[in-house]
């Protein structure tokens, strides 16, 4: 969806992973859950794994047999009670986040932020780190969805006094990509977070931000082009387009075209499942070569291959 700059008037933010660096603070609170019943601790890239889907989630994903083992109500209560009195200990702000909100304050763009954490410890965290640059925070709460689902961000959005066509959403993970489709609202991924450029990418992203102060840029731009939608182009190989669209009869799904770029003088197509105008599924690299009167299509599966052409789309949006 393309958005003018004037139309942006509230930016609806992510908490962990993408204003503030909270995983030692949650794996902390893991561990003491987990080792009060003598099950082993996890690390904190294993934690980092199984973030950013609610509390309840994280448990389940670091207790063995998640919800089934017998300790897992009273392991998730006491990590709860725990984080939220230890959930400052070692959290910190990005670098370069309290510069962006202060310069966003000064531009008069209204601010919220959306998490799946406990709704109490977003509240005090929100406070903490960034005193009055929030007008509403917002957390997991009783009787809500939480993200992927939409209801939080409309909450936000009703309590700013804007639409989702005045807004943005910025975020580090797929969890967040899911929430800003949903909530039919442009996304904005960071890479600072807990997820690398290339798992957003699988996921869906096309516009990044490495350091906190490019959303500004961003926002400076003439028109800024987020699409959550699929951006169908025709190209020079017309040939692949039907191809890869066959696709939707093999594996009973549609599909369409997100991208085309070209990369030492070979042809990509980065295809997406889609359902209706938006894109659902993560997205697929082919390689569309011409040899003589042969035309052939691949799909790229050799991890290298794949990650260098990744790294060659995302140097066209630099």
């Amino acid at each position: 969806m393309d958005i003018k700059k004037e139309n942006v008037k509230a930016i609806v933010f992510d908490m962990d992973g993408t204003l503030l660096d909270t995983l030692r603070d949650l794996t902390n609170a893991a561990n003491m859950a987990l080792s009060k019943y003598g099950l082993p601790e996890k690390t904190v890239a294993e934690v980092c794994k199984v973030v950013g889907n609610g509390a309840r989630n994280l448990v389940k994903g670091i207790v063995p047999g998640g919800e089934e083992h017998p300790d897992f109500e009273s392991i998730f209560e006491y990590y709860k009670a725990y984080y939220a009195q230890h959930c400052e200990e070692e959290t910190r702000p990005y670098e370069g986040i309290w510069e962006l909100l202060q310069e966003l304050k000064n531009r008069n763009y209204k601010m919220a932020v959306v998490s799946n954490k406990p709704d109490d410890a977003v509240k005090v965290l929100a406070e903490k780190y960034f005193p009055g640059c929030f007008e509403v925070a917002i957390g997991d709460r009783e009787g809500c969805n939480r993200k992927p689902a939409p209801d939080l961000v409309y909450i936000a959005l009703e309590e700013l006094e804007a639409t989702k066509e005045e807004a943005i959403y910025v975020g580090d993970s797929d969890v967040d990509l899911m929430t800003a489709m949903n909530a039919e609202i442009p996304c904005v991924s960071v890479t600072w977070g807990f997820r690398d450029r290339e798992f957003l990418m699988f996921h869906g992203a096309n516009t990044f931000i490495d350091k906190p102060a490019q959303l500004l840029e961003i926002l400076k731009q003439k028109e800024v082009n987020m699409s959550n939608e699929v951006n169908t182009q025709s190209g020079d190989y017309e040939e692949y387009t039907t191809f890869i669209l066959e696709m939707s009869d093999r594996k009973k799904h549609e599909f369409a075209i997100v991208e085309e770029f070209d990369h030492e003088e070979k042809h990509y197509v980065l295809v997406s499942e889609v359902e209706g105008d938006e894109i659902t599924e993560g997205v697929y690299l082919f390689r569309a070569e011409s040899q003589g009167e042969d035309f052939i299509v691949e799909e790229i599966k050799d991890k290298e291959e794949y990650a260098k052409a990744v790294k060659a789309y995302e140097a066209l949006y630099q």
